[in-house]
């Protein structure tokens, strides 16, 4: 919704970046999935 529009971009600023779902959630087009690294050690 655009309504959430300015928390995606609140999150984007602090290096969120959008991704699949994870975990048990599934495609939900009112949804947005979103991850971020905390460390650059990417293993």
């Amino acid at each position: 919704m655009e309504f959430f529009e300015p928390a995606r971009k609140l999150y984007s600023a602090f290096g969120f970046k959008i991704c699949e779902p994870f975990g048990s959630y599934a495609e939900d087009p009112n949804s947005v999935f979103m991850t971020r690294y905390i460390s650059d050690e990417r293993a």
